[in-house]
């Protein structure tokens, strides 16, 4: 069976390259490096194609493009874009690709490498953004495909209308949202928004707010001392810290909420699930005559808050 398949494969092959009217569409690519001197802006944009960004020498900028024309697309296209690149500098400011110029019928994916000292600004109307080892800020934005920043230094505003996003060793606030797809933000200092039409998110190690949203998928903040915001249509919830004057709110409509607290952290609990049992660790001293579906009270000096919704499921306060 296994060398039939192999003969069919390799029929198929010589059909493909032998049938009139099938060629492969063209490619091309081309190369450029432009001298820069002190902090670098960079704008980099392309109709479809990924964009990588990374770190490289203090004093110039390398750009590496590969040229793909579609169905529709020719050679002479392809010749053209690699004669004429889409490249303009003033300065220490590099623009690159659909700002400069615009093509139907090809895409084009960029490698860049910049100074550390440099600010990014990348779209990709299809296709994978990353960005990597540099002070920022970064805009990042993809239509459709991941979204990825790692060790930037300022802060970082990353969307996608469709792929997974994920920043770590972001130097300031985060702002990431996406369509459909999962979150994971890491290392953060400052504030970090996360937002996903359906997905998980994860964030861990914000100094700042959190805020977590998403319409179907489990949500998991972890060593939080700020205020936090976790909500999902559907899945469990998990925020573990040390809060500090801080309000915790958690609220999803069908999944369990589960929230770790260091022991001697005063806060005051108020916890509600349609179905669904609600316990603590925490010496709690009760406000009121709780129901059997909801607890509420005090432990310590109650210098936090926490207030948990879920319309189905357990709710554990350990």
């Amino acid at each position: 069976m296994r060398i039939v398949v192999s003969v069919l494969a390799a029929l198929a092959a010589v059909f493909v390259m032998n049938s009139p009217g099938i060629e492969p569409r063209p490619e091309g690519r081309f190369q450029q490096t432009l001298s820069v001197s002190g902090p670098v802006q960079l704008r980099v944009a392309t109709g479809s194609g990924s964009i990588r960004v990374r770190q490289g020498d203090s004093n110039s900028v390398r750009i590496q493009a590969q040229i793909r024309a579609d169905s529709r697309g020719d050679a002479a296209l392809v010749r053209e874009i690699e004669q004429n690149p889409p490249i303009r500098q003033s300065g220490n400011t590099i623009t690159i690709g659909t700002e400069v110029r615009n093509w139907d019928h090809v895409s084009i994916s960029y490698e860049v490498t910049v100074p550390e000292q440099t600010q990014v600004g990348a779209r990709t109307g299809a296709g994978a953004v990353a960005v990597y080892g540099v002070a920022g800020p970064v805009d990042a934005a993809s239509g459709s495909g991941s979204v990825n920043a790692e060790n930037i230094g300022a802060r970082v505003l990353v969307k996608s209308g469709a792929g997974s996003i994920a920043v770590s060793r972001a130097g300031g606030d985060v702002n990431a949202i996406t369509g459909s797809g999962a979150l994971e933000l890491n290392d953060i200092k400052g504030s970090a928004e996360a937002e996903t039409g359906s997905g998980s998110i994860s964030v861990s190690g914000a100094t700042g707010r959190v805020r977590a949203h998403t319409g179907s998928g489990r949500v998991r903040v972890a060593k939080a001392n700020a205020d936090v915001d976790a909500k999902t249509g559907s899945g469990g919830i998990e925020v573990d810290g040390h809060p500090k004057s801080a309000r915790w709110e958690l609220r999803t409509s069908s999944g369990s909420v589960t929230v770790s607290l260091p022991s001697g952290t005063g806060f005051e609990l108020d916890a509600y699930s349609g179905s669904g049992r609600i316990s603590t660790a925490h010496p709690l001293t009760r406000t009121d005559a709780s129901g059997k579906h909801e607890l509420r009270g005090l432990v310590g000096r109650a210098e936090n808050r926490v207030f948990i919704r879920t319309t189905s499921g357990s709710v554990r306060i350990d």
